[in-house]
């Protein structure tokens, strides 16, 4: 059974956000606006490493099927396996571990 049973439990408590609604995430940030430059950091990173590994490849990492699926398989490769310190260096760049 899962430990979030309303949907306040998705999120860190406003004392510790200022008073905003900031879901609970990886990174463990709580400030809206610095975890909207991570998020955007890691997915343009994960993004370019998908296009990367497909011209690697010869052929698409994802199968093209438009789908359902293949919206989620995407979904997934952007939000996972962080490989790059996610706190960025200025806009839309992160630093090498």
């Amino acid at each position: 059974m899962s430990a979030f049973k309303t949907w306040s439990d998705y999120l860190y408590p406003r004392e510790e956000t200022g008073g905003r609604d900031v879901l609970r995430n990886l990174f463990g940030e709580r400030d809206p606006d610095q975890l909207s430059e991570i998020e955007y950091a890691v997915t343009t990173d994960r993004s370019i490493d998908l296009m990367l590994e497909e011209g690697q490849r010869g052929e698409p990492l994802i199968p093209r099927t438009y789908d359902a699926e293949h919206l989620s398989n995407i979904h997934r490769h952007l939000m996972t396996a962080r490989r790059r310190n996610p706190r960025p260096s200025g806009r839309g760049g992160s630093q090498q571990r």
